[in-house]
């Protein structure tokens, strides 16, 4: 590939972000259907996942990219862009659970108008998290991280005619705005550190950043930008507020996107910040009180997409707590944790639309009884939950296991080495019974109220959740494909630094 197409994957979302909102403000009288506009704009994340499959080859073999433009000669600042295996696994979750939200989005706002606004701000979030991915300096870093900010508050607030949908987008834009400025602070801080503002420079500088004097303040203000965003305790209350979105945003922010960009900085930033015990029990012990924490509360819901919004909150406890050891285990952990759960959660979440779409509900005290009138949700939810509780043959199984054996961490003193076990297997605990709360109560139970029939959805709604659920299935079964885990090891090998 040409390095001077590495900005191409954000410019192609952007391009129908632009063409979408021209088409919705041009007053076309015989405007095309919802269905049939999603089509065409999924063409755009489809294209982007196309071209950044071309480079495939060359980054499982650890070869990467970078390109470049002169922003500010006079002061030696360039606006730089970096492709590396690492990057591209959360572009490649980007771009493609991205295509296919946008064609469920078309058969979910089917009828409605003005759904050509959702699509817009769907497609402009998409290019600020492929910024956010690709950035290889500090500055396209924030500008694009405070893009994620702005464009998730207006699909959180798209019905924003509603009370809650306004404060819910009120809130995500406070606590990740806010975080935004104490993360700017800490880059700068690193940059001056580092002697530059480009991530391959501050990469190589880890010693003299660890040895820093001000290396606990700036890992304060980084970890409190990444915790935001990634809802870490106590920063997690913005994320279930946020459910107020409709359910493709919702599925979107939750499995591949915006929560995972806090995931992504800190597995960036490891090689040059971390192996130091501040680092350690920072990460370690946030991401196992917010890992339990979640799992705890999400036990306690009604709504189908609580339950999974806390289920979020507590995998994302996990990998925090992944990107705390310093073995490398632990980042293989975190690379498959990331997969499975974009794959199980986006598919979960669908498939929460689905049963609301067609019940008109999403209380699980009104359900009940849904497994023969939608036999192809039920089987794919139960699939998907089986993944999200950790059971085999799921890939999620697979995901639990290297958790459990990195939770036996050998430089813990004797008196604490029990407690990463314990709460991991407590959190797992909660987990499968959340799994089991979702399909049983769901699809089995007698019906809560029995005024309530469901019937199965239209074949390309169903589409969305059952390919990433078959994907989760083959990869569980299949033998593991050695160019497949090439790309995962050299991404998990970028994001520990090879300490």
């Amino acid at each position: 590939m040409s390095v001077h197409l590495l900005p191409l994957p954000i410019l192609i979302p952007l391009a129908g972000a632009l063409l979408v909102t021209i088409y919705g403000k041009s007053g076309i009288r015989r405007p095309l259907t919802v269905p049939h506009l999603s089509w065409i704009m999924a063409l755009f994340p489809l294209g982007a996942l196309l071209w950044l499959i071309s480079c495939f080859a060359a980054l499982r073999e650890g070869t990467d990219f970078t390109w470049r433009i002169s922003w500010l000669p006079s002061l030696g600042l360039d606006l730089v862009l970096y492709l590396d295996s690492l990057s591209a696994l959360f572009a490649y979750l980007i771009t493609f659970i991205g295509t296919l939200i946008v064609i469920y989005a078309g058969q979910y706002f089917k009828g409605e108008d003005g759904v050509w606004r959702f699509f817009s701000y769907l497609l402009l979030f998409m290019a600020a998290m492929l910024g956010l991915v690709l950035a290889g300096d500090i500055l396209t870093l924030f500008i694009f991280w405070e893009g994620t900010s702005i464009t998730s508050f207006l699909l959180v607030a798209y019905k924003y005619k509603s009370e809650e949908a306004r404060n819910g987008a009120f809130k995500a834009l406070f606590i990740t705005g806010s975080g935004g400025i104490a993360l700017l602070a800490g880059l700068l801080m690193v940059s001056v550190a580092a002697g530059s503002t480009e991530f391959a420079a501050i990469l190589d500088s880890g010693d003299l950043l660890r040895e820093n004097p001000l290396y606990p303040l700036m890992l304060i203000l980084l970890v409190t930008g990444a915790f935001t965003k990634s809802a870490q305790f106590p920063f997690h209350i913005w994320l279930p507020g946020a459910m107020s979105a409709p359910t493709p945003a919702s599925a979107y922010l939750h499995s591949a996107t915006m929560v995972k960009a806090g995931i992504y900085l800190m597995a960036r930033l490891n090689p040059a910040l971390g192996g130091t015990e501040l680092w350690f029990w920072m990460f370690t012990s946030a991401g196992l009180v917010t890992m339990v924490i979640g799992a705890y509360l999400g036990l306690k819901q009604n709504d189908l997409k609580a339950l999974l919004a806390y289920s979020t909150i507590s995998q994302l406890g996990v990998m925090t707590m992944m990107i705390g050891q310093n073995m490398a285990i632990a980042f293989k952990a975190l690379i498959i944790g990331i997969l499975a759960h974009a794959l199980y959660k986006s598919a979960l979440f669908m498939i929460a639309g689905i049963i609301d779409h067609e019940t008109g509900t999403r209380d699980i005290r009104r359900l009940g009884g849904l497994g023969r009138a939608m036999p192809v949700s039920y089987i794919t939810a139960a699939l998907a939950a089986l993944s999200m509780g950790g059971l085999p043959p799921l890939f999620g199984f697979l995901a639990k296991e290297t958790l459990l054996a990195t939770a036996i961490h050998p430089s813990l003193p004797v008196y604490l080495a029990w407690v990463l076990p314990a709460a991991a297997i407590l959190s797992g605990a909660f987990m499968l019974a959340m799994a089991a709360m979702l399909v049983t109560d769901v699809f089995h139970s007698p019906p809560g109220d029995p005024r309530l029939h469901g019937h199965e959805a239209p074949v390309l709604m169903l589409l969305a959740p059952v390919i990433p659920t078959v994907l989760s299935i083959a990869i569980g079964l299949l033998p593991e494909p050695k160019v497949e885990a090439m790309f995962l090891a050299s991404a998990a090998g970028a994001a520990y630094g090879g300490k």
